[in-house]
């Protein structure tokens, strides 16, 4: 579920900057365009810091629904 959140977002982002007029997608492209690139950092950052909350949402969701499940904290290198 985490990975499938993850990737959804991503296409969200990519869609809206490919074909909307609004959101963060859009404001990264038209700033781009516009040599603003404070305003795309900005924008990234957000997107990034969302995108971590998102993911650490899930995480917390996971790991209440499947409290039930075992997960071995070994690596496979180790």
């Amino acid at each position: 579920m985490k990975v499938a959140i993850t990737l959804a977002f991503v296409g969200t982002i990519v869609s809206e900057t490919l074909g909307a007029n609004a959101g963060l997608g859009y404001l990264i492209s038209n700033e781009g365009a516009n040599f603003r690139m404070a305003n795309v950092y900005a924008a990234l950052l957000l997107l990034a810091f969302e995108g971590v909350l998102m993911y650490a949402f899930f995480v917390w969701i996971e790991q209440y629904f499947t409290r039930w499940a075992f997960r071995s904290q070994m690596s496979a290198a180790a």
